[in-house]
């Protein structure tokens, strides 16, 4: 099998699509792909792998084990390639290099995804609508918006999630966690994506520019809300006159009007039983 990957032979080849393969092991599991065969069940859940070690990974969420440990810190995974991918970011190593552009990567699979925004391939489609998607995950979290799964329920409240990171993001606020820290100065945020967007303020840098007057922002909302400048887009509509607004908080403010005189105070906090106008 070793020497074959110096010699390029790939004697085990698939009659439906034509594929190639080294170990006769990797072609039985590829196989299984096609057929939708997955003999390898767990034993905690009703849950089916096509591939062992697959199951085996999937047991360990059951059991809590994750004998992987990072000799950088404390941290400890239960698959060898998330610890692998893991310690590149305290080597700071990008293997992957996109062939576009000068980007590089820890993983091949962001790799990948990136270079489908250069390629425009989107290869995972809905069945439900036309929509297409560069990756799997955006794909599955896309199908549950049609049929209302929201698997993810948070241990503290009664609220339910389709996506697991909204979930994980949504605990912090019972938590008070705020784990990504600005190492400029001494902001602490919940999200990743909101400290990135911070230190564009400690950068100068505007990623995102308005393709009609140039203008750039530093957050991807903030240009989007000012294209409805340009564009005449209202999509916040009132529920009571029909006005409409090109911001959620413009709407949110006209709503006031309405709860004038009557006393109702709509807008209540997740946190405390206070209710705000």
């Amino acid at each position: 099998n070793h020497q074959r990957s110096h010699t390029n032979d790939t004697p085990f080849r698939c009659e439906v699509c034509s594929k190639a393969f080294t170990r006769k092991e990797h072609f039985t599991n590829h196989i299984m792909w096609h057929t939708g065969e997955t003999p390898h069940r767990c034993d905690f859940c009703s849950k089916t792998f096509t591939r062992k070690e697959h199951l085996l990974n999937h047991v360990r969420q059951h059991t809590g084990e994750s004998p992987h440990r990072c000799n950088y810190c404390t941290k400890s995974f239960t698959r060898k390639e998330h610890l692998v991918n893991h310690v590149r970011q305290h080597t700071g190593e990008t293997p992957f290099q996109c062939q576009f552009c000068p980007k590089a990567f820890t993983r091949k699979d962001h790799l990948v995804n990136h270079v489908r925004q250069h390629t425009g391939e989107s290869p995972h489609k809905c069945s439900y609508c036309t929509k297409s998607f560069t990756r799997k995950e955006h794909l599955t979290n896309h199908i549950r918006q049609h049929t209302g799964e929201s698997p993810h329920k948070c241990s503290y409240c009664s609220k339910f999630f389709t996506r697991k990171e909204h979930l994980t993001n949504h605990i912090r606020i019972h938590t008070g966690e705020s784990p990504h820290r600005c190492e400029f100065c001494s902001k602490t945020f919940t999200r990743k994506e909101h400290l990135t967007s911070h230190l564009r303020v400690h950068s100068g840098e505007t990623e995102h520019n308005c393709n009609i007057c140039s203008k750039p922002f530093a957050k991807k909302e903030h240009l989007i809300n000012h294209m409805r400048c340009h564009t005449g887009e209202r999509p916040y509509t009132c529920t009571e006159c029909g006005k409409s607004f090109p911001l959620k908080g413009n709407l949110l403010f006209h709503q006031r009007s309405h709860n004038k005189g009557t006393g109702e105070r709509p807008f209540r906090c997740d946190q405390c039983p206070k209710d705000f106008t």
